[in-house]
């Protein structure tokens, strides 16, 4: 037991610093402009496969087993969607599929650090969506079109918000022993700090202004998603490793 417990933790290193590796290196690629044989964005993919990989290997649970094992089953879960939806944006370039299915993320991560209350986080969500929907069809019927990718991205931010600030309630009241708890907080965090960086880049990028201050923040803004990004994804695939104390 004793070297299968040895044998798992060097597997566990081993990804950890594989990912680690390729982090520095794309950052390195985009920082410097370098062009090789393989594009940086198959790089940041594959780091994104290592960390959904990380979340299997790091805990023996069964992940059928929904029931018994509910918090790394959901865990799995958001790290396979986010997987799919960043297939979508780096490789296939459907955008707009793709922050769809990001969508399905947070909601996955809000329900996996709502334990009391969750069919009024579902209900939250499912009342917001209407909301939203019905602003989008009175605005293109009565004012004028608007991208689809403005109400998607309105409902995004707002399940992100959600899932950051239950991932801050659910670290305060315990919810994960340590250091599971401060992982999550973290996690999440800097994937707020990402998805913030995706909105001034999109938004500076809209903007026909050839200024040096302009051009050096789109390019900032969109450098620093991948800064946050992947430390995002990596310590929320560690979150799963141990047991929680209320979440088994």
């Amino acid at each position: 037991m004793l070297k299968k417990r040895k044998s798992n933790s060097l597997v566990l290193e081993v990804i950890v610093a594989i990912i680690l590796i390729l982090y520095i290196l794309f950052l390195y690629m985009d920082f410097y402009n370098v062009r090789w044989l393989i594009s940086s964005n198959y790089i940041k993919y594959l780091c994104i496969l290592l960390c959904f990989l990380l979340s299997i290997v790091s805990n023996k649970n069964s992940i059928l087993d929904i029931a018994k094992h509910r918090d790394i089953f959901l865990l799995r879960l958001a790290l396979f969607i986010t997987v799919m939806a960043d297939l979508c944006l780096l490789v296939l370039d459907f955008y707009v599929f793709g922050v769809f299915l990001f969508l399905l993320v947070q909601i996955t991560y809000s329900v996996r650090y709502s334990t009391k209350r969750l069919k009024t986080t579902l209900l939250f969500f499912f009342i917001t969506l209407q909301f939203v929907v019905l602003t989008y069809i009175i605005t293109i019927l009565f004012i004028a079109k608007i991208n689809i990718l403005i109400p998607i991205s309105l409902f995004y931010f707002i399940c992100l918000i959600t899932s950051v600030s239950k991932a801050i309630k659910a670290c305060k009241n315990n919810l994960y022993p340590s250091p599971n708890k401060y992982m999550v907080v973290i996690g999440m965090v800097l994937f707020l700090l990402c998805d913030l960086c995706v909105a001034l880049s999109n938004v500076t990028s809209t903007l026909t202004s050839t200024a040096y201050f302009i051009i050096r923040f789109q390019q900032i803004s969109w450098f620093l998603i991948w800064v946050f990004y992947i430390p995002s994804q990596l310590l929320l695939a560690l979150s799963g490793r141990y047991k929680s104390k209320l979440i088994e």
